[in-house]
């Protein structure tokens, strides 16, 4: 395999890890051919026009018809500058996609984290570093005085030596959930520091 179709593949499982740990919660309803989303958030009131793609078989050949919907969130008021998702919600987040991470210090400037694997392939690494990437930008957008990076170092689960590490930056995080930078941008830019020893 050459280093672009690696890196690619790296990318990809980044990706796909931080979408699914991007922490976004909604329901769906489905009825007929169309299908309503509803998606909650803690940012205020907003109404949005969107588009439900409705799908029919009338050919062979499926058509898309774009159909205008109006999708409403709820509001909820800022009470504290308090952080609302701590050290331990953090490495609990992370912990229950499935990766070892203990020891989260977060100060004023800077967050430290101690990230344990025993992976040996690359890919599969690379999807765990996605898990700790998305539950850094779920921290970054519930607290408003977040440090200015997350340095996440890599210990080898067999043996406790360190392997590596990679650093987080909050303003791309925060980018990312906001949805100024796509996924692939921001496993980019996380891939772009790792360090191996």
């Amino acid at each position: 395999m050459n280093y672009r179709t690696y890196t690619r593949s790296i990318t990809l499982v980044l990706v796909s890890l931080m979408v699914v740990f991007a922490g976004c919660t909604g329901e769906a309803d489905v009825s007929g051919d169309k299908i309503t989303t509803t998606i909650t958030t803690s940012e205020p009131t907003t109404t949005a026009d969107t588009t439900t793609l409705v799908s029919t078989t009338t050919t062979p050949t499926p058509t898309t018809t774009i159909e205008p919907t109006t999708v409403e969130t709820t509001s909820v008021e800022p009470t504290t500058m308090a952080r609302t998702y701590t050290e331990s919600d953090l490495t609990a987040d992370i912990g229950a996609h499935g990766v070892h991470v203990d020891q989260a210090d977060i100060g004023s400037s800077s967050a430290f984290l101690n990230h344990y694997s025993s992976q040996t392939d690359p890919s599969e690494l690379a999807g765990e570093i996605g898990t700790v990437a998305g539950g850094w930008a779920n921290y970054v957008v519930s607290n408003n005085d977040e440090p200015e990076y997350l340095i996440v170092t890599v210990f080898d689960e067999q043996n406790g030596d360190v392997a590596g590490s990679y650093i987080v930056f909050s303003s791309d995080a925060r980018a990312y959930a906001r949805g100024d930078i796509t996924a692939e941008q921001y496993a980019g830019r996380v891939m772009a520091t790792i360090e191996a020893y």
